[in-house]
């Protein structure tokens, strides 16, 4: 009996000694590296859900004709969010433009112009 005890006991020691080895600090590091990227990946899915939603109800808005002239460009923002672009206006009443697209989808879709006037109100919109 007391054979037996010590066997499984140095057997346990040499299976912990063995296996030991299997698990080292830098595959630890990896894990840690995978786990954090799944992490970032997980906002990054919610930044690009919330972007989404954004530029549908900023399209719906104007294809419904409840967006209002002489809101701010802050106040575009904030209902919004950031553009994908801002340049400068190519329509006389207007000193820039601010371009809307729908996330991670810039070619062959619709695109929302927002037209700001010099005091940075909003003057025109349009879809593309």
């Amino acid at each position: 009996m007391r054979v037996i005890i010590i066997r499984n006991i140095i057997f346990l020691f040499l299976a912990c000694f063995l296996f030991s080895g299997c698990f080292r600090r830098d595959r630890a590091q990896a894990i840690d590296t995978l786990e954090a990227l799944a992490a970032e990946r997980d906002v990054q899915d919610k930044i690009i859900e919330l972007d989404r939603k954004n530029f549908n109800s900023l399209k719906k808005a104007v294809k419904d004709d409840t967006i209002k002239a002489g809101l701010s460009e802050l106040d575009i923002k904030k209902l919004y969010g950031e553009p994908i672009l801002i340049k400068d206006s190519d329509i006389s009443q207007a000193d820039k433009v601010l371009i809307f697209t729908e996330p991670l989808k810039y070619f062959n879709t619709e695109k929302v112009y927002l037209y700001f006037s010099e005091d940075e109100k909003l003057v025109s919109w349009q879809i593309k």
